[in-house]
């Protein structure tokens, strides 16, 4: 007998398996990404969903060097292979956690990356409403959050419960008013008093609402600085046609996005109009009437 050897013939590459070779190039396209941004996200823990979605809104506004844009759920489900159904619900629990940012109906990456959320952080920023509202069951009585079950028949457990009830309730604190941070009356004095709508009562409210702190108080204060320097429409005393009423920029978050730009088309123009100081010759600076 002879001794044969058996050639078995592997295939050259996967494409002959029917499957295709995906090599990344920056030759078809690419995008930066801040470093604090990328450490960020080497430390946020996100969900499978939240990851492929964020990966997704990055691409979309990231990739075509912008910090915004409109992305239909419809993209989201097609560039992330989540149902569609699905998606607004992953968005929304990125908004919770500022980690994506609203401009009316765009969207993008907040890049204010202190502000990010845990996931317990969020759970811990949850309103627990009705806290001491019991259910009732037939057979184990009332439950209380912090005081256990009781049962029905028992009137003696019952009779402690409640005293215990009235004593825990007279020795919690009055609940004070809560009083306005220095931030915010700064951020409403440098606000374009013609979209004020008056006082500040109505602002205040909506900014407890949207339980704001000292820090948005800044930022919103050092956006509209920056922005009355870049378009004169900002101005504390300016008319602008196209300015937010204070409200909606509150609601929306506006300082998170970018500062606005001159309205005036002209850039040359702009910097005449900016760089004149023809008016400063008809001051009289020896105080000669």
């Amino acid at each position: 007998m002879s001794n044969t050897a058996k050639i078995i013939n592997f295939p050259a590459n996967k494409q002959e398996e029917g499957h295709e070779i995906v090599k990344a190039d920056l030759d078809n396209g690419y995008y930066r990404v801040a470093n604090e941004l990328a450490l960020a996200l080497c430390k946020i823990k996100l969900s499978d969903r939240e990851s492929r979605v964020l990966h997704a809104v990055m691409l979309k506004t990231y990739g075509f060097n912008k910090a915004v844009d409109w992305i239909c759920n419809e993209q989201l489900s097609e560039l992330t292979e989540i149902k569609l159904n699905h998606i607004s619900e992953v968005k929304q629990s990125l908004f919770k956690r500022s980690i994506l940012l609203k401009d009316g109906r765009k969207i993008g990456v907040n890049p204010f990356v202190s502000q990010w959320l845990s996931k317990k952080e969020k759970t811990l920023n949850r309103v627990f409403k009705n806290p001491i509202q019991g259910k009732e069951n037939p057979k184990q009585g009332i439950t209380k959050p912090y005081l256990g079950a009781y049962n029905k028949q028992d009137t003696t457990t019952k009779d402690k419960t409640n005293n215990i009830v009235s004593k825990s309730s007279s020795e919690q604190p009055s609940s004070k008013r809560k009083s306005k941070p220095q931030s915010f009356k700064i951020f409403f004095d440098n606000y374009p008093s013609h979209r004020k709508g008056g006082t500040d009562a109505q602002a205040w409210k909506v900014w407890k609402s949207e339980n704001l702190t000292e820090h948005d108080g800044e930022l919103a204060t050092s956006w509209l600085t920056q922005a009355a320097q870049s378009n004169p429409d900002w101005g504390v005393l300016a008319g602008g046609q196209y300015i937010f009423g204070i409200t909606k920029f509150i609601r929306e978050r506006i300082w998170l996005t970018p500062v606005p730009q001159p309205t005036i088309q002209n850039i040359d123009e702009w910097d005449h109009v900016r760089n004149d100081t023809s008016w400063a010759n008809n001051l009289d600076i020896t105080g000669n009437e």
